[in-house]
């Protein structure tokens, strides 16, 4: 019985992370169309989004500025590298190169990400996104 209940619960992360997985996909596609309707639905509403260069964002302030226009990413990849269930939360971990645009010009990104996601009542939702440029000798790893 106890092997049984493993085997389930191993089976539920493996679902979990591949499920994970897709919607970091989804997420990654409406951040280079800028579709808000899809990131509003992905996001959770105290979302907190702490970008590479340390510009925190709330949900709402992030959907405007691609909404406007004021940030457009041209390219981005997310590579995830770990995800890690726990309960009714993944946390994901993955690094992220992008070319967004802003008032500013464009912005070259070759960062490290780490995001929260959770385990609402109707679905998976992420919570909180902090990016960061690690330190030299961790570039490889």
């Amino acid at each position: 019985m106890i092997a049984q209940r493993k085997k389930d619960i191993m089976m539920s992360e493996k679902n979990i992370t591949s499920m994970i997985r897709e919607l970091e996909e989804r997420r990654r596609k409406a951040m280079l169309l800028a579709d808000t309707k899809t990131l509003e639905a992905l996001f959770d509403e105290a979302l907190i989004y702490i970008h590479s260069t340390g510009t925190r964002d709330t949900r709402a302030t992030y959907l405007a500025k691609l909404e406007s226009g004021a940030m457009r990413y041209e390219t981005i990849t997310l590579e995830v590298t770990e995800i890690t269930i726990r309960e009714r939360f993944a946390i994901l971990a993955g690094r992220m190169t992008a070319t967004v645009r802003t008032a500013n010009g464009k912005i070259a990104i070759a960062s490290r990400y780490e995001a929260i996601w959770h385990q609402s009542a109707d679905s998976w939702r992420v919570m909180a996104i902090q990016g960061f440029t690690p330190a030299p000798d961790h570039q490889k790893s």
